[in-house]
């Protein structure tokens, strides 16, 4: 596709994706509405309204536009007769959002986890903000050098985007480190950095429904006041991949795919085990994180190679060059001593 029109293409894509944002969450609203006029009303679900909230629900959130993954959690406890019921869907969106500092404007997508769970005396809605952002530069690369649209830009980034979830459970330090995404006919490239997190990150924002009608929870107190973002902030095609990118391509997509349900598990206990909760759903049956600790292993070791130190490399300039600059100053530092 053509440079120019893949930028055109790009801004047209955020300017629906800000229009998007009142009528998703009108939809939203309406897809709620009648069950929670029941639930405060006569303070219960039938369980056929229940479930059909769920499938109203879960249709809604898997719209491909905005849905990078999504997976639905049903209480193994209950039996299938029991007029009980207990199911929630939970998974990861991207939206737009503006630039998280105030000393730089770009637009961006920003990528959140939802957790939404309907028992039938009881609604629950929850979103974690994931300090994850998808660069209009990388966008628009994508669109020009793949040839597919705005939407493809979502599901392109799943499964590689659980890599964040090593990195940010890394207990390595550091000011900048680069990462790269493998995807389908490429791979989006991008840098982490450590930095003062901005005030628009709240952590795990929670309202909850029953009889008595609505409470909310907001966990922005503990969040930290530093911590790791990352951007994605370009697309390379395979045929502009150098052979070394190929190879970490292929070891890239190997590590999260054997340690997948791990990733997975550890990235929704974000959103499902907020407050101490008991695993009720099974998230640890369907995505053991007991394999957390070998998955950090295996990357650290891949950290540690001579395949990754040799193929990432930092940006020179741009936004983020004040904390390359730092690392490289960090690097030298240690390497001296």
């Amino acid at each position: 596709m053509d440079a120019k029109l893949a930028k055109g293409f790009t801004r047209q894509g955020f300017r629906q994706d800000f229009r998007a944002l009142d009528d998703v969450t009108d939809t939203q609203a309406s897809v709620f509405k009648p069950y929670i006029e029941k639930i405060t009303g006569r303070g219960r679900l039938k369980k056929q309204e229940a479930k059909a909230l769920v499938a109203r629900n879960r249709e809604f959130k898997s719209h491909p536009h905005h849905t990078v993954f999504i997976e639905h959690f049903i209480n193994p406890c209950i039996k299938s007769l029991s007029p009980d019921f207990d199911e929630a869907v939970a998974g990861g969106a991207l939206s737009w959002n503006p630039w998280p500092w105030t000393d730089h404007d770009e637009k961006i997508r920003a990528f959140s986890l939802f957790y939404d769970r309907v028992t039938r005396t009881r609604i629950e809605g929850r979103r974690y903000e994931y300090p994850l952002y998808v660069r209009e530069h990388a966008i628009s690369r994508f669109l020009e050098r793949s040839d597919r649209d705005y939407a493809s830009v979502t599901r392109s980034l799943w499964p590689s985007l659980l890599l964040v979830e090593l990195i940010e459970r890394s207990p390595e330090p550091f000011v900048a480190r680069p990462f790269l995404l493998p995807c389908p006919g490429g791979a989006f490239l991008g840098l982490a950095v450590t930095e003062r997190l901005p005030s628009s990150l709240r952590g795990a924002q929670t309202s909850i429904i029953t009889k008595t009608g609505a409470q909310e929870y907001d966990c922005a107190a503990t969040v930290p006041v530093k911590g790791r973002l990352f951007f994605v902030n370009t697309y390379v095609h395979d045929d502009e991949l150098r052979q070394d990118q190929r190879l970490l391509c292929t070891a890239v997509s190997a590590l999260i795919e054997r340690h997948r349900p791990a990733l997975i598990g550890s990235l929704l206990s974000r959103v499902m085990i907020v407050y101490g909760e008991p695993d009720d759903l099974g998230l640890d049956i369907r995505f053991p994180r007991s394999g957390l600790n070998e998955a950090l292993s295996d990357f650290t070791q891949l950290l540690a190679s001579h395949l990754w130190r040799d193929t990432m490399r930092m940006p020179t300039d741009g936004v983020f060059r004040d904390y390359v600059t730092l690392q490289i100053e960090q690097q030298d530092k240690v390497r001296t001593q």
